[in-house]
Order: C-alpha cells, then sequence, then structure tokens
C-alpha cells in the first residue's frame, strides 16, 4: 500500500473498534494514489463480523476491516475472513491476485494478508471453501487442531497458532499461498513474519 491515504484508513478502523459492530472499506488504485478511492462497509448491528454476503460492486485492490472490542475477539484474521477472501476471488472481485492486501484492525493489533504464491492460494480456496462441509473442516483446522482463539490465549501465542495453520502443509493446504504482515504498535510499518521449524516468529522476507 503505497497511498498516503492508508495509514488515514487505518486509524479510522482502530478508532471504530469501540462500536458494537466492525466496519470495512474496499479500495481501488491502492498503488495510484492520484485516482486512489474507497468505499465504506458497515458490519450488523452486534454482529461478530461484516456479513459475508456483501458483494464488492467491483473489482479492488485491497480490503481492509476492523474487528470490534466484543470479549471474544480475534485479534488475527478469522475463519470467516479467509473465506471472504476466497469468496471475492472466486466472484472476480481482486484485480491482482499478486498486489492484493486484505487488512484487519483490533484496538491492539494489525495483520496484512498477501498473496504470496497465486497457484497454492486457488488451490487452497477451491479445497476448503466450495461446500459448507469443507469450510467447517478448515474452522475446525483453524480453531481446534491449532487452537487459535483459544480462551486464555495470549496475544503471542494467537499469533503464533495462526501462523501454525496458515502454513500446515497437507491435501488442499500447502501452506495457502498466503503471507502474513504484523503491523508496529503505530501501523506505520508491516513485517513479514512466519513461524520457523523451532516454533518462533521470525521475519519473512519477501520474494
Amino acid at each position: 500500500m503505497k497511498t498516503t491515504a492508508f495509514p488515514v484508513l487505518l486509524h479510522k478502523l482502530r478508532d471504530s473498534t469501540i462500536n458494537n459492530y466492525e466496519i470495512g472499506y474496499s479500495q481501488v488504485n491502492a498503488l495510484n494514489p492520484a485516482n486512489y478511492s474507497e468505499t465504506y462497509y458497515t458490519g450488523q448491528f452486534n454482529s461478530e463480523t461484516l456479513s459475508v454476503d456483501v458483494i464488492l460492486n467491483y473489482a479492488t485492490d485491497g480490503v481492509a476491516h476492523n474487528h470490534n472490542n466484543s470479549p471474544d475477539r480475534l485479534h488475527n484474521f478469522s475463519a470467516e475472513d479467509i473465506y471472504k477472501l476466497a469468496y471475492y476471488w472466486s466472484i472476480g472481485k481482486i484485480n491482482n491476485l499478486s498486489t492484493f492486501s486484505y487488512t484487519v484492525v483490533t484496538d491492539s493489533t494489525s495483520y496484512i494478508l498477501m498473496i504470496d504464491d497465486p497457484n497454492a492460494f486457488i488451490n487452497f480456496a477451491q479445497s476448503w471453501f466450495d461446500s459448507e462441509k469443507h469450510f467447517e473442516a478448515f474452522k475446525i483446522h483453524l480453531y481446534e487442531n491449532h487452537k487459535y482463539g483459544k480462551t486464555g490465549n495470549t496475544l503471542a501465542q494467537d499469533e503464533k497458532n495462526f501462523l501454525s495453520a496458515v502454513q500446515a502443509q497437507g491435501p488442499g493446504l500447502n501452506g495457502c499461498g498466503l503471507k502474513l504482515f504484523k503491523a508496529n504498535q503505530n501501523m506505520t510499518t508491516f513485517t513479514p513474519v512466519k513461524m520457523n521449524s523451532n516454533g518462533q516468529i521470525v521475519e519473512n522476507p519477501c520474494n
């Protein structure tokens, strides 16, 4: 995200985490500040996530949303968030898989997912999100097998568990083709991160 509007958008999302609903923005011409535009979306009252039936009217360069301050909020992406990323691809609403950014902001964290390997991502999306049965299996993979979002987890534990899930190898996985970027406290820089073979979170340089 090279436009100067993006940091402003991030802080609008963080400031809105006090609401009892989520908000989000889609962005067009994210790499061309002169023609940049964004569209605002709001989630349902007292809903945990933006409704998955929100259909973008046009192809976008990025989507950013927040998780509001409900007691059971996730500080990283939810299974539903990843479903929506696959859904946007499936209906042709992503301009460029290699440059599309998908952002989540909470009161204390912010992350971006980018598609590092388009072929792996397409395989992942087709394998896990083609039916309700497979989506339920993905939620088990994320929340139960890798214990992401488990009550009592620290932020560091949830970050590690999320990375463990998206980096997992196996049928329909192969790392999902996704790369996670973690923001600093002020959301001025995002660093690509991964979990190494020793279970430590380390930088994951871009190719």
